[in-house]
């Protein structure tokens, strides 16, 4: 959350969209997913949430009830997002379409949860990406 912080300081109407609730992939087991924490840092800052993870939306549907909203496909979040956070590895968004991504997102920033993307590559379609623990940002400017 510091990291979205310093990108938006102040700011109480972002949108977020978060790739992956469970807490590792091929599982709906949210019990201990980094996923949780980031979900409610953002609904106590206000932020507007939406998720999509291909087994754990049920289980996070139970905790979150209407607090959230979630999509039927991953793209489906990304529509006006301020942010993209990538939390957990599941296959379906190794090999995203990126420009994709950028169309549907008010201000294309991706932050790589699990360092599973190429920043360079990211960059290259004009997304500001962060990895986790990577340090700085790639950007194509």
């Amino acid at each position: 959350m510091a990291l979205i912080d310093r990108l938006y300081p102040g700011k109480g109407d972002l949108r977020v969209a978060i790739w992956g609730g469970a807490f590792k992939a091929e599982t709906d087991d949210i019990r201990e997913a980094s996923a949780l924490v980031t979900l409610d840092a953002c609904l106590f800052r206000g932020y507007r949430v939406a998720l999509y993870d291909p087994e754990a939306m049920e289980n996070l549907r139970g905790r979150y009830k209407d607090r959230i909203s979630f999509g039927k496909e991953p793209y489906e979040v990304l529509a006006g997002a301020d942010i993209l956070c990538v939390l957990t590895e599941w296959r379906v968004f190794r090999t995203p379409d990126w420009e994709r991504v950028k169309a549907l997102m008010r201000r294309p920033v991706v932050i790589d949860g699990r360092n599973q993307y190429d920043p360079r590559e990211i960059a290259s379609c004009g997304i500001e990406c962060y990895g986790v623990g990577r340090g700085g940002r790639s950007s194509a400017r």
